[in-house]
């Protein structure tokens, strides 16, 4: 809300520098988050009711709609601040996999109670990069080979290596 005169007028937008942070998130932002811009519980359930936010998972919401990588970066807003994504998330996002996966790995270093399918928490600290965080390119060849099959880790090798994202040596 935001006084004006002897009156208080609802909020009606969110403002340039959060519209800026979601931007960068994907049009994802966390409750925390919204707080930090001086929104309170209140005017984000009334966003909520008019449209102007919609709930991704309890404690993040969406500014517009976003398709996978917003799914993404709510699952490492909903990890915390160590959170990064793994697995076959983190090879999709370094062009390793042609598709993104069903399932998005987060790995955080904290105790996560959240049970829902789009996200598999794993409590397991991990070094990250880029936007959204991720494992980097041989920590995340490490994982995923863990869990392929002979032919996926070959073409995951194929691809890291030949296409210059890492040198064996760093495997």
């Amino acid at each position: 809300m935001v006084a004006e005169g002897d009156r208080v007028i609802p909020r009606r937008s969110l403002s340039p520098e959060l519209l800026r942070l979601a931007a960068r998130q994907d049009s994802t932002v966390s409750g925390a988050q919204l707080a930090g811009f001086g929104v309170t519980d209140r005017v984000i359930e009334r966003m909520v009711g008019h449209g102007m936010l919609a709930r991704i998972a309890r404690g993040v919401y969406a500014t517009r709609d976003g398709g996978w990588r917003q799914v993404a970066w709510a699952g490492v807003l909903l990890g915390g601040s160590s959170a990064v994504l793994g697995m076959h998330a983190a090879a999709f996002l370094h062009g390793l996999v042609p598709t993104s996966p069903d399932c998005i790995a987060v790995f955080t270093a904290g105790q996560s109670r959240i049970s829902d399918p789009r996200w598999r928490f794993i409590r397991s600290p991990r070094l990250g990069s880029g936007e959204p965080p991720r494992t980097r390119v041989a920590q995340t060849i490490i994982d995923v080979t863990a869990v392929a099959d002979a032919d996926q880790v070959v073409s995951l090798l194929a691809e890291a290596i030949g296409g210059r994202r890492v040198r064996p040596r760093e495997i």
